[in-house]
């Protein structure tokens, strides 16, 4: 949440910089995005993290039974996974866009978002076909 409050302040104060006759301040008690709101936020986090973008491993590409549930992506050649914690560990989204990969028991993806917007799906999937297999 601290991190959400800091963005919001650092958002703000680079439109007053852009556009000072904007005069936007943050509102504390500002409601949480509407569903068309999320899917345009998702789509710039997209945009923006191209290189951090995670596609699951479809079942019929796995070599391996124990990589149920892994992804693929652009920064590691080994499978990485949705942390337990995180809520997108139970709705497996087909793309995640994630913050970075750490390493503990095995890869774990963290601070992940879901990508699956219609029109960047098919590029996405454009894109990891030509990847190497797992």
């Amino acid at each position: 949440m601290l991190e959400i409050r800091k963005l919001r302040a650092q958002l703000t104060n680079t439109v007053n910089l852009i556009s000072p006759d904007a005069k936007a301040v943050v509102n504390p008690k500002m409601n949480p995005p509407n569903e068309s709101q999320c899917k345009v936020l998702r789509q710039i986090c997209l945009s923006g993290m191209g290189d951090h973008v995670a596609r699951r491993i479809p079942l019929e590409e796995l070599k391996d039974a124990k990589l149920k549930n892994a992804y693929q992506c652009t920064e590691v050649d080994e499978p990485v996974f949705i942390h337990p914690s995180s809520a997108l560990f139970t709705l497996l989204p087909e793309f995640v866009v994630y913050q970075e990969v750490m390493e503990t028991s095995k890869l774990f993806m963290k601070g992940n978002i879901y990508g699956n917007c219609h029109r960047n799906s098919e590029t996405l999937a454009f894109f990891f076909k030509h990847q190497k297999k797992i």
